[in-house]
């Protein structure tokens, strides 16, 4: 704060009044009318109270030009520091409420499945199952050979199965399949593709979706949707899907036996428990 600079004016009131008493005291000497010098006093009065009140009116706007910047200074220090105190309890609140989350996330969800994205399987279960045409017998085979993958986080999907470990548990029969499914050529069924829906990882019910892909055997390509569940288990999601496949969309004519023929569609179940992390490898 300027000391000299807010007493100034009244310095200059001071100096002002004292020069007005001067020459009142001057003129009331040289006066001799009583009336006259009554009038100069009253005046020389009035003169000085407007003195004093200019000097008063000057002090205040000094005053409040030299409290002005202090004033406004803490202002705008504070500005910064309320947008400080808020920022850092925000962020106080977002991690927070992240860390919360992520605990909840962490304690909602299976050990196995909290820090995995991808889940696979070598050993799941294929079933098929058709009629026998002109009889009342069935046609039915497995394999416990099913193998594939998941990643959760776009839900896409491939599976694939080595023919060749399809069983009627009969061998001739067994081999009279393989040759029509032309093994020589093509080994391997193929599907890949995307479940939709998204399977839900905070959820332990069974979940509806779709399988939505390309199905490749005897190199023959079909676009397919297959109605599939989701679950979380014990030790990793459990997959289910069924669907008829009529193979004579790729290519392969039902095989007979003993002068019986295999209908051409024919019903396919696939179960997996899809683990984490767990690589796929075919023998």
């Amino acid at each position: 704060m300027n000391t000299s600079t807010k007493h100034l004016p009244m310095s200059e009131s001071a100096s002002a009044i004292t020069a007005v008493a001067s020459a009142i005291t001057q003129a009331v000497r040289r006066t001799e009318s009583t009336v006259l010098r009554n009038i100069i006093v009253a005046a020389a009065l009035f003169i000085v109270i407007l003195l004093v009140a200019f000097g008063q009116s000057t002090r205040s706007e000094a005053d409040a030009a030299a409290s002005g910047p202090a004033l406004n200074s803490n202002v705008s220090q504070s500005a910064p520091h309320n947008a400080y105190q808020n920022a850092s309890q925000n962020a106080s609140h977002n991690a927070s409420h992240s860390a919360a989350h992520n605990a909840y996330r962490t304690a909602a969800l299976p050990a196995w499945l909290a820090g995995s994205d991808v889940f696979a399987t070598r050993n799941g279960h294929t079933e098929f199952t058709g009629d026998m045409v002109g009889c009342l017998g069935v046609f039915a085979g497995d394999s416990r050979r099913l193998g594939g993958s998941v990643d959760l986080r776009t839900g896409a999907f491939d599976f694939h199965l080595y023919l060749k470990t399809l069983s009627t548990g009969i061998p001739v029969r067994d081999s009279g399949l393989h040759a029509a499914l032309n093994l020589q050529d093509h080994p391997f069924a193929e599907f890949t593709g995307t479940f939709h829906p998204a399977f839900n990882p905070y959820s332990t019910a069974e979940q509806h979706v779709t399988a939505v892909g390309a199905f490749t055997m005897n190199g023959v390509t079909r676009q397919l949707e297959i109605p599939a569940t989701l679950q979380a288990g014990q030790n990793g999601i459990v997959l289910e899907a069924e669907w008829m496949l009529d193979i004579t969309e790729f290519g392969i004519q039902p095989p007979t036996f003993l002068s019986v023929t295999v209908s051409s569609k024919q019903e396919i179940r696939l179960q997996a428990t899809l683990e984490p992390q767990l690589l796929v490898s075919i023998h």
